[in-house]
């Protein structure tokens, strides 16, 4: 199935879940993107990679849905998982704690906003990068790992030893067909 055909297959159950919850409650969002065309780009900026791709979670840290596609067992996860969040509009919904940290940045003006969302940018950059060097370690790692498997198991011995196997059985009209 390609993934425009399942995209659609699970429209259907996508529609009903974005009734069943926010129908009766307008904190919660139900919303959909096609990532073709000129949507491509926006779509890859957020990581879009699979579809239907479904997330949840705050507007600026969504996470990834990973269940199964059927309505039953998402509406199970969703009555247990999606909450209204805290919001700056929506203070009504936050904790004492997350009002003081709003107070906080609503007291800082654009410049200091603007530094620290560039401090935070680059926090992101640099978590990336880390978790690259370190899938690069692991390759390393792992390619260590299997020359030292290449140099304890000599492979011509294997195939040399398997041919005369081979030969030696067809010779003696044992196995009539390739093993190799």
């Amino acid at each position: 199935m390609n993934r425009d055909q399942y995209s659609k297959e699970y429209l259907p159950d996508f529609k009903a879940l974005s009734e069943k919850f926010s129908e009766d409650n307008e904190e919660i969002l139900f919303g959909k993107i096609n990532c073709g065309g000129s949507n491509q780009d926006f779509c890859q900026s957020l990581g879009v990679t699979q579809f239907p791709t479904v997330r949840y979670g705050s507007p600026y840290s969504l996470e990834d849905f990973r269940r199964a596609r059927t309505f039953e067992s998402n509406v199970d996860f969703f009555e247990e998982n999606v909450k209204p969040i805290c919001w700056p509009s929506k203070p009504h919904l936050c904790s004492e704690d997350e009002l003081k940290k709003f107070e906080e940045v609503m007291a800082l003006e654009i410049e200091a906003l603007q530094e620290r969302i560039q401090e935070e940018e680059q926090k992101m950059v640099d978590a990336e990068q880390y978790l690259l060097q370190q899938k690069e370690n692991l390759r390393e790692e792992f390619n260590g790992y299997r020359k030292s498997r290449d140099d304890t198991f000599e492979f011509t011995e294997f195939w040399l030893a398997k041919a005369v196997k081979h030969l030696k059985e067809s010779e003696d009209g044992v196995d009539e067909h390739d093993e190799l």
